[in-house]
């Protein structure tokens, strides 16, 4: 699917319930990876990553 007739997307986080802006650019690099959709927004997903991080160590 072109990337141009994707549209931006509102997306609620699963993590602190605010809405986010899934960029049509994003579900293009989403899409590519065959990744799934995001469930939380970058602060939240930013977050988790640097707990997950520091459980680690």
């Amino acid at each position: 699917m072109d990337s141009t007739a994707r549209e931006d997307r509102k997306i609620t986080c699963k993590e602190c319930k605010q809405p986010f802006i899934f960029t049509a650019g994003e579900q293009a690099f989403y899409e590519e990876k065959q990744l799934h959709d995001p469930l939380r927004c970058k602060d939240c997903r930013d977050r988790r990553k640097a707990e997950t991080r520091s459980q680690g160590n």
